[in-house]
């Protein structure tokens, strides 16, 4: 934390070990912790003091919904379209999932 910010240093990080492009993860941590954000090179700055923990805990709700398979749990996965709707496909197994947009 920085006064009133809050600070993910390692944003672009976990965002390139998860494959997903940074904009997605940061509309989803954006939406769920109730705060505006901006990435600053490899940071995201929240403009609310936010506690790690929460963070964390968002964090882990975002690798639930769009980044592991749903059948084997495995993060092998990538977005694709099934029919016009969204889905999170498993490279590992083929199962599959449909997700809600952001």
């Amino acid at each position: 934390m920085e006064g009133n910010k809050t600070i993910l240093k390692n944003f672009s990080q976990v965002a390139k070990q998860f494959r997903r492009e940074d904009a997605h993860m940061q509309k989803f941590l954006t939406k769920e912790l109730g705060s505006y954000s901006v990435v600053s090179g490899e940071r995201l700055i929240f403009n609310k003091k936010l506690f790690g923990k929460k963070i964390g805990d968002v964090v882990k709700k975002y690798a639930t919904e769009y980044v592991l398979c749903p059948q084997c749990g495995k993060p092998d996965t990538a977005f694709s379209t099934l029919e016009g709707v969204k889905i999170l496909k498993c490279e590992a197994c083929g199962g599959w999932k449909p997700i809600k947009a952001l």
